[in-house]
Protein backbone atom coordinates (compact mmCIF):
# COMPACT_ATOMS: atom_id res chain seq x y z
CA UNK A 1 0.00 0.00 0.00
CA UNK A 2 1.40 3.45 -0.89
CA UNK A 3 1.52 6.18 1.51
CA UNK A 4 -0.56 8.48 -0.33
CA UNK A 5 -3.43 5.78 -0.42
CA UNK A 6 -3.80 4.98 3.30
CA UNK A 7 -3.02 8.13 4.57
CA UNK A 8 -6.17 9.48 2.17
CA UNK A 9 -7.69 6.04 3.57
CA UNK A 10 -7.02 7.10 7.13
CA UNK A 11 -8.26 10.93 6.79
CA UNK A 12 -11.28 10.35 4.78
CA UNK A 13 -12.54 7.23 6.28
CA UNK A 14 -11.14 6.58 9.90
CA UNK A 15 -11.22 10.29 10.98
CA UNK A 16 -14.27 11.71 9.06
CA UNK A 17 -16.15 8.41 10.57
CA UNK A 18 -15.04 9.30 14.44
CA UNK A 19 -16.08 12.85 13.36
CA UNK A 20 -13.17 14.62 14.09
CA UNK A 21 -12.67 18.32 12.69
CA UNK A 22 -11.26 19.80 9.71
CA UNK A 23 -8.43 21.39 11.56
CA UNK A 24 -7.29 17.86 13.45
CA UNK A 25 -7.36 16.10 10.17
CA UNK A 26 -5.00 18.34 8.57
CA UNK A 27 -2.85 18.21 11.54
CA UNK A 28 -2.81 14.05 11.44
CA UNK A 29 -2.44 14.68 7.42
CA UNK A 30 0.69 16.56 7.81
CA UNK A 31 2.34 14.85 10.85
CA UNK A 32 1.28 11.57 8.43
CA UNK A 33 3.04 13.30 5.59
CA UNK A 34 5.89 14.66 7.81
CA UNK A 35 6.92 10.44 8.40
CA UNK A 36 6.42 9.76 4.79
CA UNK A 37 8.98 12.19 4.38
CA UNK A 38 11.59 10.72 6.83
CA UNK A 39 11.27 7.73 5.41
CA UNK A 40 11.79 8.61 1.73
CA UNK A 41 15.00 10.50 2.96
CA UNK A 42 16.34 7.86 5.69
CA UNK A 43 15.12 4.41 4.65
CA UNK A 44 14.15 4.54 0.46
CA UNK A 45 10.61 5.24 1.00
CA UNK A 46 9.42 1.97 3.30
CA UNK A 47 5.44 1.73 2.49
CA UNK A 48 3.18 1.69 5.61
CA UNK A 49 3.61 -2.19 5.60
CA UNK A 50 7.39 -2.47 6.20
CA UNK A 51 8.12 -0.11 8.36
CA UNK A 52 9.57 -1.76 11.58
CA UNK A 53 9.41 -0.66 15.94
CA UNK A 54 13.01 0.49 14.93
CA UNK A 55 12.25 2.94 12.38
CA UNK A 56 9.78 4.46 14.40
CA UNK A 57 11.96 4.72 17.20
CA UNK A 58 14.65 6.32 15.48
CA UNK A 59 11.91 8.98 14.08
CA UNK A 60 11.37 9.76 17.28
CA UNK A 61 15.32 10.53 18.02
CA UNK A 62 15.28 12.10 14.83
CA UNK A 63 11.87 14.67 15.76
CA UNK A 64 13.93 15.21 19.55
CA UNK A 65 17.55 15.35 18.04
CA UNK A 66 17.30 16.74 15.11
CA UNK A 67 14.73 18.87 14.91
CA UNK A 68 14.21 19.73 18.44
CA UNK A 69 10.67 18.80 19.12
CA UNK A 70 9.30 19.04 22.71
CA UNK A 71 8.03 16.13 24.50
CA UNK A 72 4.54 17.32 23.80
CA UNK A 73 5.22 17.69 19.69
CA UNK A 74 6.60 13.85 20.08
CA UNK A 75 3.48 12.49 22.23
CA UNK A 76 1.41 13.96 20.02
CA UNK A 77 3.44 12.81 16.57
CA UNK A 78 3.69 8.94 18.38
CA UNK A 79 -0.50 9.15 18.93
CA UNK A 80 -1.09 10.15 15.56
CA UNK A 81 1.47 7.52 14.24
CA UNK A 82 0.06 4.87 16.62
CA UNK A 83 -4.06 5.89 15.94
CA UNK A 84 -2.82 5.33 12.15
CA UNK A 85 -1.57 2.30 12.40
CA UNK A 86 -4.47 0.77 14.32
CA UNK A 87 -6.67 2.26 11.87
CA UNK A 88 -4.81 0.15 8.91
CA UNK A 89 -5.51 -3.15 11.43
CA UNK A 90 -8.80 -2.06 11.86
CA UNK A 91 -9.85 -1.86 8.20
CA UNK A 92 -7.76 -5.20 7.54
CA UNK A 93 -5.31 -3.58 5.69
CA UNK A 94 -2.64 -4.89 7.65
CA UNK A 95 -1.56 -7.53 9.90
CA UNK A 96 -1.74 -6.68 13.58
CA UNK A 97 1.87 -8.30 13.99
CA UNK A 98 3.07 -5.89 10.95
CA UNK A 99 1.96 -2.41 13.41
CA UNK A 100 5.33 -1.39 14.38
CA UNK A 101 3.37 0.88 16.56
CA UNK A 102 2.09 -1.63 18.22
CA UNK A 103 4.09 -2.33 21.99
CA UNK A 104 5.39 1.04 21.31
CA UNK A 105 6.18 2.08 24.65
CA UNK A 106 4.67 5.21 25.91
CA UNK A 107 6.30 8.50 25.86
CA UNK A 108 6.31 10.04 29.32
CA UNK A 109 3.96 13.13 29.84
CA UNK A 110 5.63 16.17 29.99
CA UNK A 111 4.95 18.24 32.93
CA UNK A 112 2.02 20.19 32.97
CA UNK A 113 2.49 24.05 33.25
CA UNK A 114 0.76 26.35 35.58
CA UNK A 115 -1.38 28.79 34.00
CA UNK A 116 -0.17 32.62 34.14
CA UNK A 117 -2.39 34.71 35.42
CA UNK A 118 -3.11 38.70 35.15
CA UNK A 119 -3.42 40.90 37.72
CA UNK A 120 -6.13 42.78 38.20
CA UNK A 121 -4.10 45.82 36.86
CA UNK A 122 -3.05 44.40 34.05
CA UNK A 123 -6.69 42.91 32.86
CA UNK A 124 -7.99 46.38 33.26
CA UNK A 125 -5.03 47.90 31.37
CA UNK A 126 -6.08 45.26 28.82
CA UNK A 127 -9.52 46.30 28.86
CA UNK A 128 -8.91 49.55 28.23
CA UNK A 129 -6.42 49.40 25.84
CA UNK A 130 -9.89 48.95 23.69
CA UNK A 131 -11.63 52.21 22.55
CA UNK A 132 -15.16 52.78 24.00
CA UNK A 133 -16.42 55.46 20.99
CA UNK A 134 -16.08 52.55 18.02
CA UNK A 135 -17.92 49.74 17.75
CA UNK A 136 -15.38 47.32 16.97
CA UNK A 137 -13.49 48.54 20.10
CA UNK A 138 -16.99 47.61 22.05
CA UNK A 139 -16.58 44.53 20.32
CA UNK A 140 -12.94 43.99 20.96
CA UNK A 141 -13.54 44.79 24.92
CA UNK A 142 -16.82 41.94 24.49
CA UNK A 143 -14.54 39.35 23.20
CA UNK A 144 -11.40 39.90 26.05
CA UNK A 145 -14.04 40.12 28.73
CA UNK A 146 -15.36 36.99 27.79
CA UNK A 147 -12.18 34.99 26.92
CA UNK A 148 -10.56 36.26 30.48
CA UNK A 149 -14.15 35.97 32.23
CA UNK A 150 -14.80 32.45 31.10
CA UNK A 151 -11.40 31.13 29.98
CA UNK A 152 -12.96 29.41 26.88
CA UNK A 153 -10.49 29.06 24.32
CA UNK A 154 -10.41 31.35 21.09
CA UNK A 155 -11.61 28.72 18.81
CA UNK A 156 -14.86 28.08 20.91
CA UNK A 157 -15.14 32.31 21.23
CA UNK A 158 -15.15 32.35 17.54
CA UNK A 159 -17.80 30.10 16.79
CA UNK A 160 -19.81 31.42 19.91
CA UNK A 161 -23.54 32.56 18.40
CA UNK A 162 -26.50 34.40 19.96
CA UNK A 163 -28.68 31.15 20.36
CA UNK A 164 -25.78 29.57 22.34
CA UNK A 165 -26.10 32.59 25.48
CA UNK A 166 -28.53 32.64 28.07
CA UNK A 167 -28.23 35.70 29.67
CA UNK A 168 -31.45 34.67 31.83
CA UNK A 169 -29.65 31.87 33.60
CA UNK A 170 -26.41 34.10 33.16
Amino acid sequence: MEWEYAICLFTQTHCASRGLRGTTIAAYTAALKQFHEYLCHHHDGLPPGRVSPRVALEYVVHLREERGNGDSAINRTVTILKNFYRALVAMAHLEQADNPLAHFPKMKAPARKLPTVLSADEVQRLLEASPTDTILGLRDRAILTLLYGTGIRASECATLREEHVDLSER
